[in-house]
């Protein structure tokens, strides 16, 4: 019995044996083959070419290291790429010195495929190379530009066509099918990728978007109303507070959203702001709705909250107070705004505060002369002219039984009497694009034609050395007269 369990495993090692035998006999011969391979390899595409005729070459190869072959055939394919790196990088420096050519520091190990295609590590080289596939795709029937990395992930490289108008990049867009490689890059559903990228376009560019989405007729629930134009709103309605909840809760139930701000923010109007003053005009054959405050009351009452939020003692620092008018036309309303700037004249170290009020409103398409003249322009020039060249004089003293902050024609003088006032000086200015500019000086649809200092059109000012036109005048601004 002993014996027999000897013979098994005696037959059952020399089985394994065999079986290792026959693996190492498998390798070996799979080592030489590839071996021999290489060998013919080298002999056909390399020494053939290079020896002289009648050279032995079993005698070349019984100086060669076969462990180190294919380690020192890389190490020669490295040395053969970096000279030509070199080499190319010379002949493009010899053609132009300013052009800048840069030599990718990186193991071309780690890229298989430039190393076996021999790219040179040239950042010309590889951006002359991706061109050529972006051309080879447009000739191809399947898209080249769509691969698996290497952790087998879809990858597609999208080629949108630089565009200089709407015009052309439509047409660049129907004619190339990039924003459809896009959305499908994106994600198989094309609707589900386009909700995702319109999403993230509406938060980055939410002013566009909804401009973008009225020119195209679409209803969207855009901001919410602000306190200033829902007040306007009821006001000019004439609506009680009962009839304003009815409507909002209608609007709110059809739209699935609120879209003024909460009744509380507008009764503090009443308290902490200065309620708007709101009208309607037909101009132009059209109803335009408006609203603007008196930029001489927005002024005082802002003094008012400064002195009232901060205290004499911050207000006390400045002596200066600039109010910046500016105004702008975006998707289809026309917004007028104030920049109050407290400054220190006498001493430039301490830090300026400033604030930004929004003055006027009007709805309409365009901001044209005769809208801006017929609605808000004519109080807010008044307004200006009423604080230009003036002082604000903020009383610190309750006994006076006055206003506490007034505006005076002249500066007032301190004495044993009366001396705990703080006295701002009143500067105005108006800010804004060339074509608000000229707008408002009375020379409408002239921001791109005519000289702003004199009266020549653009084919009279553009030849050269041509001679003094006449100057603008208040009188020859025909037949416009300035807004402000």
């Amino acid at each position: 019995m002993l014996s027999t369990i000897n013979n098994v495993k005696i037959k059952k090692n020399n089985t394994t044996e065999s079986v290792q035998r026959s693996e190492d006999e498998e390798l070996q011969g799979s080592n030489s083959s590839s071996s021999i391979n290489m060998k013919n390899i080298i002999h056909v595409h390399f020494f053939e070419k290079i020896l002289k005729q009648g050279v032995d070459v079993d005698i070349i190869w019984s100086f060669i290291d076969e462990k180190r072959l294919v380690s020192g055939i890389n190490e020669l394919i490295r040395a053969v790429q970096k000279n030509s790196h070199d080499v190319e990088t010379t002949r493009l420096l010899q053609v132009d010195t300013s052009t800048k050519v840069t030599v990718i520091d990186a193991d071309v190990l780690k890229y298989p495929a430039i190393q076996k295609f021999a790219v040179p590590f040239v950042n010309a080289s590889i951006k002359a190379l991706l061109r050529d596939i972006v051309s080879l795709n447009e000739k191809t029937t399947e898209n080249l530009l769509t691969f698996h990395m290497f952790n087998r992930k879809l990858c597609s490289l999208i080629n949108p066509i630089s565009s200089c108008s709407y015009h052309s990049f439509k047409h660049n867009v129907i004619r190339t099918k990039w924003m459809d490689d896009l959305l499908s890059a994106v994600n198989n559903n094309k609707a589900l990728a386009a909700e995702w990228i319109l999403t993230i376009l509406g938060k980055r560019f939410e002013e566009k978007f909804t401009e973008v989405g009225v020119n195209l007729g679409l209803l969207l629930p855009s901001k919410i109303m602000d306190a200033e134009s829902a007040c306007a709103m009821w006001e000019e309605a004439n609506c009680t507070y009962k009839s304003q909840r009815v409507i909002l809760r209608h609007l709110k139930c059809f739209f699935g959203r609120r879209i003024t701000v909460p009744e509380t923010y507008i009764r503090e109007l009443e308290n902490g702001a200065l309620p708007p003053i709101s009208n309607e005009k037909i101009v132009e054959g059209k109803n335009v709705s408006f609203w603007h405050k008196n930029i001489d009351e927005v002024v005082v009452h802002r003094i008012k909250l400064e002195l009232e939020h901060h205290g004499p003692t911050v207000l006390a620092q400045f002596n200066v107070l600039d109010v910046v008018l500016g105004g702008d036309h975006g998707a289809r309303r026309f917004r007028a705004a104030v920049k109050l700037i407290f400054r220190c004249e006498d001493h430039p170290e301490v830090k300026p505060i400033s604030v930004i009020l929004q003055v006027g409103h009007i709805d309409a398409e365009k901001d044209t002369y005769d809208i801006l003249e017929q609605t808000i322009a004519v109080p807010l020039n008044e307004g200006m002219r009423r604080l230009f060249g003036k002082f604000a004089v903020v009383h610190l003293g309750s006994e006076r039984g006055g206003a506490p902050v007034m505006i005076a024609s002249e500066r007032p003088h301190a004495d044993a009497t009366n001396n705990n006032f703080i006295v701002l000086k009143l500067r105005a200015f108006i800010a804004g694009d060339l074509a608000f500019y000229a707008t408002v000086l009375g020379k409408p649809n002239m921001a791109t034609c005519w000289c702003i200092w004199c009266m020549f059109s653009k084919a009279q000012w553009r030849e050269v050395g041509h001679c003094t036109g006449p100057e603008w005048t208040l009188e020859k601004k025909l037949p416009f007269g300035a807004l402000w």
